[in-house]
């Protein structure tokens, strides 16, 4: 995925947030490579369920920071919506808002 095109280039920074199965990529500890460690952010929930309050909280206290140090010319959105309400496969329970709410955060 797009963590596997960016891993190694120090001037993108790359971050996810997503549920801690398949493909099993995106651990934790996958922070980047060679000059480009530390851009590269993945937080991951080891179970379902997880709604808006959530994450607005690691949006807010983990990633804004570190999109904010990294000071980034420009800033793209890929958003998966198997974390949104209803999707049986993220089990999670994120609504419009919040989509919204993160992405106007970056701006």
């Amino acid at each position: 995925g797009i963590q596997d095109l960016t891993y190694d280039d120090k001037n993108i920074f790359y971050f996810s947030i997503h549920r801690g199965f398949y493909p099993f990529t995106g651990h934790y500890n996958e922070t980047g490579e060679g000059d480009a460690v530390g851009t590269n952010c993945n937080i991951i929930w080891d179970f379902g369920g997880m709604g808006n309050a959530e994450y607005a909280e690691a949006f807010r206290d983990l990633v804004l920071p570190a999109v904010m140090s990294f000071e980034p010319d420009l800033i793209l959105v890929s958003s998966g919506f198997d974390a949104a309400e209803g999707d049986f496969i993220g089990d999670c329970c994120l609504t419009p808002a919040i989509y919204y709410a993160m992405t106007n955060s970056l701006l």
